[in-house]
């Protein structure tokens, strides 16, 4: 039996694994300990089962030898090597004029969709820098990469735009793709709940490698 403490909340860890496409089996307090919160979840179509616990506030996770799977033991373990969101960092940053494309919809295969087409549209991607946003507003997604000299965006097929500058809570995200990629919504809602955003303005990612992400919250 494979069973470690994690730095994370439990709220932390649960997102994570929701965000991984995991399932909620049963919820219940562990016997003899009142208040705590005990979660069994599980991959839909596979064998395997993850338990999260928490308990006097501390998470850990477990998994029994019989009910591997072939994913279990490696998500506990990466729930255990992972970190609590860094405090956020309050920084300015200058408007960026970039080209885009759209996501018809705030879903990963729109999201996906629009990446394919800028990447394909762009061509060359060394030297560029990339940026996601979304618009609270409109509740639209942009695949983004800042223009540079001798970009045409209309021979290339895409739109011109503007990210506002300004003040941003910042926070980044580290691993190896697509994993990271699927850090970047609870991030952002661990974010949300620590500063007080300014919903004018898009919230930015920014692609600083290809395993590091800043996740930027516009901030008043």
């Amino acid at each position: 039996m494979l069973e470690l403490d994690l730095t994370l909340t439990a709220e932390e860890a649960l997102a994570i694994c929701l965000e991984r496409g995991l399932a909620v089996t049963s919820e219940r307090e562990l016997a003899g300990s009142p208040g705590s919160k005990h979660w069994h979840l599980s991959r839909p179509g596979h064998a395997g089962t993850l338990e999260l616990s928490e308990r006097d506030s501390r998470a850990s996770v477990k998994v029994h030898s019989r009910r591997e799977g072939t994913w279990a033991p490696r998500l506990a373990r990466e729930l255990a090597a992972r970190h609590p969101d860094e405090e956020p960092t309050l920084v300015e940053r200058p408007a960026v004029e970039v080209m885009f494309t759209r996501a018809a919809a705030d879903a990963q295969p729109e999201i996906t969709r629009a990446w394919t087409e800028l990447e394909d549209r762009v061509g060359s991607l060394r030297g560029r820098k990339f940026y996601g946003t979304f618009d609270p507003r409109t509740e639209e997604y942009r695949a983004c990469v800042q223009v540079r000299e001798g970009d045409d965006a209309g021979a290339l097929g895409l739109e011109l735009g503007t990210l506002p500058g300004g003040r941003f809570a910042r926070v980044r995200l580290r691993g190896e793709p697509p994993d990271v990629y699927r850090m970047i919504l609870p991030s952002f809602q661990a974010l949300a709940r620590r500063a007080v955003g300014d919903d004018t303005r898009p919230s930015l990612e920014f692609y600083r490698r290809h395993d590091v992400i800043e996740l930027l919250l516009p901030v008043r």
